[in-house]
């Protein structure tokens, strides 16, 4: 064998990634993955828009000369406008990791691995904010049944609701 040959056996070999040989996607499951991938991008950078909008309006209302019962509004406020940026950057996120499936070669496992622990982390991340949102409605419940209904009473634009 001349020295400028490569062996057969080295001639074979996949130098194109480090590690054992990936599983690859078929055409029809790679445009799935792909069409999830872009619609969670989409979803994602929806959710991103609205909470930068939301983010921007409670500024707006901080600014504005204050009302009685206008704090509990604006805390409501920021915190949706909060959890809608951190769910629409992790949906993001993962939609990306689902589409680089469709787009790259021999490294399908890798990609969903990656987008299967985006999507792990904001469902972890939305688990625990339901498990806060439900121990506030339960606090919020036990408040109402130790006070009277008259001691309860919203103001909306300078007015006074009693909560019967």
């Amino acid at each position: 064998m001349a020295e400028d040959e490569i062996p057969p056996v080295l001639d074979s070999l996949d130098t194109y990634s480090a590690g054992p040989p990936q599983y690859e996607f078929t055409p029809a499951q790679e445009r799935l993955i792909g069409d999830l991938g872009r619609k969670m991008r989409f979803v994602g950078s929806f959710l991103l828009v609205t909470g930068l909008l939301a983010l921007v309006s409670t500024f707006v209302l901080i600014d504005r000369p204050k009302e009685p019962g206008d704090t509990p509004l604006r805390a409501t406020a920021l915190f949706f406008a909060i959890c809608a940026i951190v769910i629409g950057l992790r949906t993001r996120r993962a939609g990306r990791g689902f589409t680089q499936i469709a787009a790259t070669e021999r490294k399908d496992i890798t990609h969903l691995m990656e987008a299967l622990a985006e999507q792990r982390s904001l469902f972890r991340w939305l688990y625990v904010l339901l498990i806060l949102i439900i121990a506030a409605m339960v606090l919020m419940l036990m408040l109402g049944l130790v006070f009277s209904p008259e001691d309860l009473a919203v103001r909306v634009g300078g007015r006074r609701f009693q909560i019967r």
